[in-house]
């Protein structure tokens, strides 16, 4: 089973030197599906963009600091990919300082009504293709990006008999490819400033496989030995990498990925495994998003870009710390494939209480 994020819009945003309030502002453009508008106050102005491919969203942010206060420091442009719904979108949101609940560029458009005459340009732009890619950042005055956040994704489930290579090829062309066409167009130009930040939404798959997300956890595994390899280049001219590392997040994005799963074909694989995929780990992985999952906003991906020293990892759900500690406990990895054989096939049952155990003790507030 294989799910496409949809379009995705892109913001840029550049701010005067006091800090007012943000304001939003959309409109759309003749031509095609693309729409254009700007968004700015607080030290920020943005243009965002999104179309039929996969987007991004750029960011400009003035001030003194590292937080955009004052007005020593000259505009910051951030690039962010995947807008159109879940992390991106929050960040985007948070980074305009617009609290409306929007999930798509026409959306935002509606929301934004008449401000964005002046505040907010949307536009089209395909992760998978280069040629978007470079038109994109050819239309950023000087092709000047400070800041890349690589968000853009999809997502992929289920027996590994039933996914065609088809969808896998086209899964790591967007997962991995798609962070790698960005990161060959920004890098040369931050390499030649001595500055720059690259911030890559990763997966706590990208660091311990999970059962059944066999080729989502493979295309993150990629995208962590890229930046591992990477970062250390890039520091050599004051560019930083950081990934961020989120465990379950309930966005658009999860949500039609277990609800495809659940209608999907399974004759190509065997009835037990068949059967371990719908009965246990689909029903395991809903009390886990429920007790364990987080808002996009609790990502707190602004936290990373804000930072003066930005960390090269930073995981966000503390409850999957110990999941990364066992599986550098023991290098032979017998441990940890130990640990996860016997929570999936032997106590789930435990598992399913502990979950629900810890979903009552954050309802009821219990831990405040």
């Amino acid at each position: 089973m294989f799910h496409r994020v949809p379009t995705v819009p892109q913001i840029l945003h550049k701010g005067p030197s006091v800090r007012p309030r943000h304001h939003v502002r959309l409109s759309h453009e003749a031509a095609g599906k693309s729409q254009a508008g700007r968004i700015s106050g607080a030290g920020l102005r943005a243009w965002i963009w999104g179309g039929p491919g996969l987007g991004q969203l750029l960011l400009k942010a003035g001030g003194a600091g590292e937080g955009g206060h004052g007005c020593a420091m000259s505009p910051k442009t951030v690039l962010i990919t995947g807008c159109s719904s879940g992390i991106g979108l929050a960040l985007a949101v948070r980074l305009a300082k617009d609290k409306q609940n929007v999930s798509r560029s026409g959306a935002l458009a509606a929301a934004a009504g008449p401000a964005l005459g002046q505040t907010l340009e949307i536009k089209q732009l395909d992760v998978c293709d280069e040629g978007s890619i470079r038109a994109c950042l050819d239309s950023i005055p000087g092709r000047h990006v400070d800041i890349l956040v690589s968000n853009a994704g999809v997502g992929m489930a289920g027996p590994l008999e039933c996914q065609s290579l088809a969808a896998m090829q086209s899964l790591m062309d967007t997962n991995f490819f798609g962070l790698v066409r960005l990161v060959k167009e920004v890098l040369p130009d931050m390499k030649r400033r001595r500055g720059g930040h690259i911030v890559v939404i990763s997966s706590i798959m990208g660091l311990q496989g999970i059962v059944f997300n066999d080729i989502y956890a493979a295309s993150k595994f990629a995208v962590e030995g890229f930046c591992e390899s990477l970062v250390v280049q890039a520091l050599r001219f004051n560019v930083a990498i950081s990934l961020v590392e989120p465990g379950p997040v309930t966005t658009e994005f999860e949500v039609k990925l277990y609800e495809e799963a659940e209608r999907a074909d399974y004759s190509r694989t065997d009835p037990e495994t068949a059967d371990i995929f719908t009965n246990l780990y689909l029903r395991n992985s809903k009390d886990i998003f429920a007790s364990l999952g987080q808002s996009p906003e609790d990502i707190h991906t602004l936290r990373v870009i804000e930072a003066a020293r930005p960390p090269f990892r930073h995981q966000t759900n503390a409850a999957y710390t110990p999941m990364a500690a066992l599986k550098h406990a023991d290098p032979s990895g017998a441990l940890m494939t130990d640990a996860f054989y016997k929570l999936v096939f032997k106590y789930d049952a435990v598992l399913r209480l502990s979950l629900r155990a810890i979903r009552l003790v954050l309802v009821c507030g219990c831990l405040a």
